[in-house]
């Protein structure tokens, strides 16, 4: 069990700002390192800018666990729905990281999500990764007859897609 420690004035006094690292040794060229940048940069200027969130004086674990899961939810839907589609025509696009959707089957019926709200999630039952004909995953989908393998893909708005989750039913 962790134990919160408010920090009083003079701790608050000390803390001059907040920064972001990243390494360069893998950023040969700008798609990469805006893969590696975005969204967290997006994540860390929030932070940054944005008063002492709600659940940090909340002293009861599990109270603070649901504060800080609404206040996630809600950031990553402004992430996905509002964010991510203003960077997709930002200086020609700017080359996120799209996060692989989640995605299982449950007695014959397909369950995916995605960490963003906002993406499209594709999917496929022929055993090929899904592209951008492929049916759009809105609901949990029931399967015809189980496949051997299903594909979920997730899209930003140019089209561009995430790694496929394979899912084996």
């Amino acid at each position: 069990a962790s134990t919160l420690t408010e920090l009083d004035e003079g701790g608050t006094a000390n803390i001059l700002g907040i920064q972001g690292q990243i390494w360069g040794e893998t950023t040969v060229s700008r798609e990469r390192l805006e893969h590696m940048t975005f969204p967290k940069l997006l994540a860390l200027a929030e932070r940054s800018w944005v008063e002492q969130p709600p659940w940090a004086r909340i002293a009861d674990t599990e109270e603070r666990r649901s504060v800080q899961g609404a206040v996630w939810s809600a950031f990553a839907s402004r992430l996905g729905h509002r964010e991510l589609p203003r960077l997709d025509f930002l200086e020609g696009g700017v080359h996120y990281r799209i996060p692989v959707p989640g995605a299982r089957v449950i007695r014959g019926v397909l369950h995916a999500n995605i960490a963003f709200p906002g993406l499209t999630l594709r999917y496929s039952l022929d055993g090929t990764p899904p592209d951008a004909q492929s049916p759009v995953y809105e609901r949990p989908v029931t399967l015809p007859s189980p496949p051997s393998v299903v594909y979920v893909t997730a899209f930003d708005t140019r089209g561009r897609a995430s790694r496929p989750a394979m899912v084996e039913p």
